[in-house]
């Protein structure tokens, strides 16, 4: 009996271990960028909000990115303990989740197009054929969470 005890506290010990080092990837990644806003915001000011440029998709752009990016690393701090959400708030958080990581990759579709764009000198065929493979995993996320049955809620 004790060798099968042995065995769950090590199985259990591991899973702690590789919590705890997700953790502080996570905070880590959260600390970096955070401190990137924090050291790039002057010049963010400075050339995005009193001098924005005369193509306004590159503003809008960078300002999507920059919700995209604070809104990923909310998200990803978010506490997990299930056992305090209710089936409401459970809900909700999923949907922002789902929500932020779509516009995620749709920014992340149109900037790689717009790139191959102008490097490319405006060929329009390799332009949309990068497209529709940046959004190939945005598709497949849809698709994920429409096959994935919902959550029953077991209260009377």
């Amino acid at each position: 009996m004790s060798t099968a005890s042995a065995g769950l506290e090590q199985e259990l010990a591991s899973i702690l271990q590789t919590n705890f080092i997700s953790t502080c990837c996570v905070v880590a990644v959260s600390s970096m960028l955070l401190y990137d806003y924090i050291l790039t915001f002057s010049s963010e000011v400075e050339l995005f909000w009193h001098r924005p440029t005369k193509a306004l998709s590159g503003t809008v752009i960078f300002m999507l990115n920059r919700v995209v990016a604070l809104g990923l690393l909310i998200l990803g701090n978010v506490d997990t303990d299930l056992t305090q959400y209710t089936y409401g708030s459970c809900k909700y958080v999923g949907l922002a989740d789902v929500s932020i990581e779509l516009l995620a990759y749709a920014l992340w579709a149109a900037v790689s197009a717009i790139r191959v764009h102008a490097l490319t000198k405006r060929n329009w065929l390799l332009s949309i054929f990068t497209l529709a493979l940046a959004l190939v995993p945005m598709a497949m996320d849809m698709v994920r969470c429409s096959v994935i049955p919902p959550a029953v809620d077991t209260r009377v």
